[in-house]
């Protein structure tokens, strides 16, 4: 359940990697953070050495996705557009979240 702070910050643990490992989600909300239909989202990781931001994203939403990269779940920004929806996968390295290109497949000549 995600926990409102005096700051305009919402924050839900989340289990990203492993069930024993704590990480965050965050979401900032009010005047000082939200655009048009937009906002910053966070998502922090709580390692032995210390909490790591491993994703900022400022969109419409995220989704946690059911499939993982390097033993994290995959992460979807989801954004509006005057035509259509998008959104942007993002894959975690090892060590942060990063948007996920496709290599284009090669055409049968």
């Amino acid at each position: 359940m995600p926990k409102p702070t005096q700051d305009g910050l919402e924050a839900g643990e989340v289990h990203l990697c492993r069930s024993g490992e704590r990480d965050l989600v965050v979401i900032g909300y009010g005047a000082q953070f939200v655009g048009a239909n937009v906002g910053p989202f966070w998502i922090i990781r709580d390692l032995k050495t210390g909490p790591v931001v491993v994703l900022s994203e400022i969109t419409l939403g995220l989704v946690i996705e059911t499939k993982r990269s390097n033993k994290c779940f995959n992460v979807e920004a989801i954004a509006a557009t005057a035509a259509e929806p998008a959104t942007k996968e993002f894959r975690f390295s090892g060590e942060k979240y990063i948007v996920y290109q496709p290599k284009p497949r090669k055409s049968a000549q």
